[in-house]
C-alpha cells in the first residue's frame, strides 16, 4: 500500500518547560534558605548556652530568639517571601515590648526575606537589652525607632531615652556582635551601636538594592 498523507502531531512544551524551571528555582532558593536558617540557629546556640552562662537563663535567652526567628518566618511565609512592610515586621518584633513606650514611624516600605530576619532579630536583642538595662527597664524610659529611604539607601534608627545612665558594657554580647557584624554583613551595609550615657542608639545604614523589595 502506499502511503496517502502524513500525519504530524506537535505539542508545545513551553509551559511545562517554565514549570521545572521555576520548581527548580524554588528548590534552590528553599535549600538556601534552610542552610541560613540552620546556620543562624546554630550561632543562636552557641552563644546562647556559652560556657559560664546560668542554664535557667540560657533557654530562656534561646527559646525568645527562636521565637523572634519563627515570627519573621511566619510573616514572610504569609507573603510568600517576597517580602514584608516594615512597619509590620517592627510590630512583631517588638510585641512582647511595652508598645506605649515605644514610638515607631517611617516610610511605606517593603523589605525584601534577606533583610527581614536580620533585622527582626536585632530588635529582638535591642528589645530584650532595653527591658534589662535600659530604657524600658525603669517607668519614664520610651524607645523611638524610625526609618527612611534616602536616596540609594535605607536608614533605620533604634534610639532610647529616659532610662538610667548607659555604661558601655566590658564585654561585647551576643546581640552586639550579631548586629555589629551579622546584620551589616547580611544586609551589606554598616551598623554603629552607641552606648551614650543617656540612652543606647543603634543606626543601621544599608544599600536600598537588595534590601527594599
Amino acid at each position: 500500500k502506499r502511503p496517502i498523507g502524513l500525519l504530524s502531531i506537535s505539542r508545545d512544551v513551553t509551559d511545562r518547560r517554565a514549570f521545572e524551571e521555576r520548581r527548580e528555582l524554588l528548590i534552590h532558593e528553599l535549600n538556601h534558605r534552610v542552610k541560613n536558617t540552620l546556620a543562624l540557629v546554630q550561632a543562636i546556640a552557641h552563644q546562647s548556652f556559652r560556657a559560664g552562662a546560668d542554664s535557667a537563663s540560657a533557654q530562656d535567652n534561646f527559646m525568645a530568639r527562636i521565637r523572634t526567628l519563627a515570627g519573621a518566618h511566619d510573616l514572610l511565609t504569609r507573603e510568600q517571601w517576597e517580602g514584608v512592610t516594615l512597619v509590620e515586621l517592627v510590630r512583631a518584633a517588638t510585641a512582647p515590648l511595652d508598645s506605649a513606650r515605644i514610638d515607631a514611624a517611617g516610610d511605606t516600605l517593603v523589605v525584601t526575606p534577606k533583610a527581614a530576619v536580620p533585622l527582626a532579630m536585632a530588635l529582638h536583642e535591642l528589645g530584650t537589652n532595653a527591658v534589662k538595662y535600659g530604657a524600658l527597664s525603669t517607668p519614664d524610659g520610651r524607645v523611638g525607632i524610625a526609618w527612611k529611604i534616602e536616596g540609594d539607601n535605607l536608614h533605620f534608627d533604634w534610639r532610647e531615652t529616659g532610662g538610667p545612665t548607659v555604661t558601655t558594657p566590658e564585654r561585647r554580647g551576643f546581640g552586639v556582635k550579631m548586629m555589629e557584624r551579622a546584620l551589616a554583613s547580611d544586609l551589606g551595609g554598616q551598623v554603629t551601636i552607641d552606648f551614650a550615657s543617656d540612652g543606647v542608639h543603634c543606626a543601621i545604614h544599608a544599600p536600598r538594592k537588595g534590601n527594599v523589595a
